[in-house]
């Protein structure tokens, strides 16, 4: 059976043990630490007592983490139930469902380089990271609008649950990289260089620089062509 949560259920999402949370959960979480239960746009629901799948609804994503013991088909006749939107999964999920795994994308655990970070600036105004984010948009690389994108970063970074690290030359950025966070792990949805700064290691300076700042795990959902740039940063080398 699969149930609505609440807030009494919240330390059960939190990691038991010491084990890291999946890229899912800790997406989950990072919403939650932003934007807290009763939000209209934020749901969440459990298959089992001890909850055997985890499914949300963010603002239009549906987040999935599934486990041993999921019952594939009820989480797709609810997930049928919710009318559809982008899917947010891990591989490990879609094997327990019993999915093709390439129905997840590929997701990378980061972690922070040894040695002193290097300067960066913080938290810009969220005007400022879409001018970049919009210089950088192509196929590839799709920006959302710009109101949810500037309303959803601007309260994250106010209720420290988000933060981005960022070049500044000139009076316009020219690379950031940002995370979403919880005490309990981050998603980084994007880190952008402007088009004629590039392969000149801004990109590496502020991702380096974000992740001496946010607690781990860290995972990053990777734009193909880009696996030389990542592989520095990789906690379990497999590119």
């Amino acid at each position: 059976m699969i149930r609505l949560l609440g807030p009494q259920d919240e330390p059960a999402l939190r990691p038991a043990g010491g084990g890291a949370l999946s890229a899912p959960r800790c997406k989950l979480l990072a919403a939650l630490a932003a934007y807290g239960w009763g939000t209209p746009f934020l749901h969440v629901w459990a298959q089992g007592g001890p909850a055997r799948a985890v499914i949300a609804r963010l603002d239009g994503e549906i987040l999935l983490e599934a486990g041993p013991g999921a019952d594939a088909a009820e989480v797709e006749e609810f997930l049928s139930f919710l009318g559809g939107g982008p899917l947010f999964t891990d591989q490990a999920s879609a094997r327990a469902l019993g999915w093709d795994p390439r129905r997840a994308p590929r997701i990378l655990s980061l972690c922070a380089q040894p040695g002193p970070a290097p300067a960066a600036g913080w938290d810009p105004s969220p005007r400022d990271i879409y001018a970049l984010l919009d210089a950088c948009r192509e196929e590839a690389f799709p920006v959302p609008e710009f109101e949810g994108f500037f309303l959803d970063l601007s309260h994250r970074t106010r209720h420290g649950a988000a933060k981005t690290a960022a070049l500044r030359e000139n009076g316009a950025l020219t690379a950031a990289a940002c995370a979403v966070y919880s005490p309990y792990g981050s998603v980084v949805p994007f880190v952008a260089v402007r088009p004629g700064f590039r392969r000149a290691g801004r990109g590496a300076r502020v991702l380096r620089a974000l992740l001496s700042r946010v607690p781990g795990p860290v995972y990053l959902v990777p734009r193909d062509g880009l696996d030389a740039f990542y592989r520095p940063f990789l906690r379990e080398p497999s590119l």
